[in-house]
């Protein structure tokens, strides 16, 4: 009945442009006799929740299996020994001090009689010369000096 009322009022109003005012106002009137119900607000949030809550928990699985498997590891019992110390350098090596050898006879070289590094002493044989030549020759001297 209300309705009715409220049209016959902007009738009598209206003056000639009544008709366009009256279909804007049966809108509003319609849409405020139909409103959502709050049961309708409440499964709207639920279904809401709901679908979040899926769409996390399938990302969550998803970040689960990209992830690589572990790996297993071998354990051993802790060791207090020593190590060797290996030191691989590329370079050259170099002695402290250098000695120059002069021979005071010359001729082969037959023996030598010390190893590289050692340390030597005034008197200790450093090398045998071959002694042949120097026999020859003095054969040779002590036959001239017996004729």
């Amino acid at each position: 009945m209300k309705l009715n009322t409220e049209m016959n009022d902007v009738k009598t109003l209206g003056h000639g442009g009544s008709q366009l005012s009256t279909r804007s106002q049966m809108k509003r009137i319609r849409a405020s006799n139909q409103r959502i119900p709050k049961w309708a607000y409440l499964l709207f949030i639920i279904l809401a929740a709901f679908v979040t809550y899926r769409i996390l928990q399938h990302r969550a699985s998803e970040i689960k299996t990209a992830q690589p498997p572990a790996r297993p590891a071998s354990v051993a019992k802790v060791v207090t020994k020593d190590v060797p110390l290996y030191l691989d350098e590329i370079g050259t090596c170099a002695a402290h001090e250098t000695v120059q050898v002069q021979a005071q006879v010359s001729g082969q070289i037959t023996a030598r009689h010390f190893q590289d590094g050692s340390d030597v002493k005034k008197g200790d044989p450093l090398f045998t010369i071959d002694p042949r030549p120097y026999q020859a020759t003095f054969d040779q001297a002590k036959a001239q000096a017996a004729c």
